[in-house]
């Protein structure tokens, strides 16, 4: 896949004073109608840019800084055990640098970085869930266990496929959004943990 080529931010900051400058320019030094017309259109742009640049400024201010990409994590994803919904928060955290670094078009190298080290949290992650669940049930961490099998294998598959250059990025960001966050945490842990004796 072919991606737009990434101006230096500096060229993105200063693109509204540069439409006014120029606009300016031309009104200044071309004597005609025509240029009239077009300094006006430029400087017209530069403020519409500038406006732009400004609301887009704002929504990542409320946005916390998080970037594009932003998976919130809520209440209600919550198993009731604080280890586990602890180690569920920072595999959100994870997961939106891991987004936003796909979308940001960052090196192939730092995604690779970024998914081994989501690959073994999920690993040491896994370990504590069964850790619990083989306390309060054991046949029910058996059978957890194997949905655990399932997706690391998944992921490893899908790191390995990024690597060798086979997997789109959209490969990526599907697996995180849903079998990592809708799947496994959202929909898998809460109904586990839920059938736990207290």
């Amino acid at each position: 896949m072919v991606y737009p080529v990434r101006w230096p931010d500096w060229l993105y900051q200063s693109l509204p004073y540069l439409y006014v400058l120029a606009g300016g320019l031309t009104i200044a030094t071309l004597r005609h109608p025509i240029a009239l017309l077009s300094g006006l259109l430029l400087i017209s742009a530069g403020a519409i840019v500038w406006n732009i640049r400004r609301g887009y400024r704002r929504d990542q201010d409320s946005n916390t800084g998080c970037g594009v990409f932003h998976i919130q994590w809520r209440p209600a994803y919550a198993c009731g055990e604080p280890a586990i919904d602890a180690q569920h928060r920072a595999l959100f955290n994870l997961s939106n640098t891991l987004v936003n670094a796909v979308a940001a078009h960052a090196s192939k190298r730092e995604i690779e970085r970024l998914l081994k080290t989501l690959i073994s949290d999920l690993e040491e992650h896994f370990n504590t869930e069964e850790g619990f669940l083989k306390k309060g049930n054991p046949s029910m961490a058996a059978a957890h266990q194997a949905t655990h099998v399932k997706l690391l294998a998944k992921a490893r598959e899908l790191q390995e496929r990024y690597m060798g250059g086979l997997a789109e990025p959209s490969e990526v960001l599907s697996f995180i959004a849903y079998d990592v966050i809708l799947e496994h945490i959202s929909r898998e842990d809460r109904g586990w943990f839920a059938q736990q004796p207290g």
